[in-house]
């Protein structure tokens, strides 16, 4: 009886083992894997060596928002007057907060010196979009909007390939739509798992957002705005998200998604997820995400399924636990240790 049950122990302690052992490198998986989005780092870019807490927040705009760059700098303002009220002050000649705006532009022609022409997702930045995203670049470096010339553009390798046939071609002079644009970078394709199948087959471009209201000035309009992101000073909790979203959501009700990049891979993050899975699958408006909130999206999602993956693995080492504590609790009352050591050490003393 005795041996079945030190059996019983050695395979139950081996069991328990394996499951926290195999816990433990799901969650490994899992943390790399959000880890290696490029998208969700501007909080953690920015701050670098600071003392102040700083948050990355999003927000996605439907295309019938009639969102522009009118409301993008009551936004800003909005920002501002939050950060005074908070008694957050700006330093002289330094920033404290970045932003961008960005416009999907869809698919069009670019055109290169060696190779002829490629259908090229064209997207259209503004301020520090190339600060908050971390971007690795291959060759050349990003534009900025006080550049002296506007026309700069950023490619991806595979499009630096398919229309120059290489990827060192920083300075080379591209085209679109007839207007030419001087290779200020190129950057390499995404990765990780996440951005790979949200980034799509098509190359992708960068191009300022006055360079893009130039390519579309004979329709007589504005890009529309897709959206805006900024890492903002994070005083107290959710600081910087609520600041945010409560503009959003007064000026385009129901036709704006605002989100708190930073924390959104927290484990308090991945079991409201867990819990409410079907409803974050499900997509109840017409906002278009860009492919690096897809990606996260995605991301989310794979996060959700790997915490499910260790709550399964931990089930036995908890019920092996419970079980040891009722053990140990009916041993307590049975047995009554400290009572019987009480009485052996008052036995001892001499009166």
């Amino acid at each position: 009886m005795k041996i079945k049950s030190l059996k019983f122990r050695i395979i139950l302690s081996a069991v328990n083992i394996l499951c926290v052992a195999g816990a433990l490198i799901v969650s490994s998986i899992s943390g790399n894997y959000v880890n290696s989005l490029t998208s969700q780092k501007g909080a953690e870019l920015w701050q670098n060596n600071s003392d102040t807490d700083y948050s990355q927040v999003s927000c996605f705009f439907a295309d019938d928002s009639g969102a522009d760059t009118n409301n993008i700098n009551g936004l800003r303002s909005a920002i501002k007057s939050g950060l005074t009220s908070a008694s957050v002050k700006e330093e002289e000649n330094k920033r404290i907060w970045i932003d961008t705006y960005t416009s999907s532009m869809g698919k069009m022609e670019v055109s290169g010196t060696k190779r002829g022409s490629a259908k090229t997702e064209i997207t259209a930045v503004t301020g520090d979009f190339f600060l908050i995203h971390d971007f690795n670049f291959i060759d050349g470096s990003y534009f900025r909007d006080d550049d002296i010339d506007e026309n700069g553009i950023v490619i991806d390798r595979m499009l630096a390939w398919q229309i120059f046939g290489s990827d060192e071609i920083k300075g080379m002079t591209a085209e679109i739509s007839g207007k030419e644009f001087y290779v200020a970078g190129i950057v390499d394709i995404p990765q990780s798992d996440a951005e790979k199948k949200t980034y799509g087959s098509f190359p992708r471009a960068y191009i300022s957002y006055s360079s893009a209201k130039e390519l579309v000035s004979e329709k007589g309009e504005n890009p529309a705005v897709q959206s805006y992101e900024a890492v903002i000073p994070n005083p107290v909790k959710s600081f910087a998200y609520n600041t945010v979203s409560e503009f959003i959501e007064k000026q385009y009700p129901n036709t704006a998604v605002t989100v708190e990049n930073s924390g959104r891979f927290s484990l308090s993050s991945d079991f409201k997820r867990l819990k409410n899975l079907s409803k974050s699958v499900i997509i109840k408006n017409s906002v278009s995400y860009p492919w690096w909130e897809n990606s996260a999206r995605y991301a989310e999602m794979k996060a959700s399924l790997y915490l499910f993956r260790i709550l399964v693995l931990l089930v036995i080492p908890f019920l092996t636990l419970v079980l040891i504590l009722i053990k140990f609790i009916r041993y307590m009352i049975s047995k009554k240790p400290l009572e019987r050591l009480v009485q052996k050490i008052k036995n001892k003393i001499p009166y």
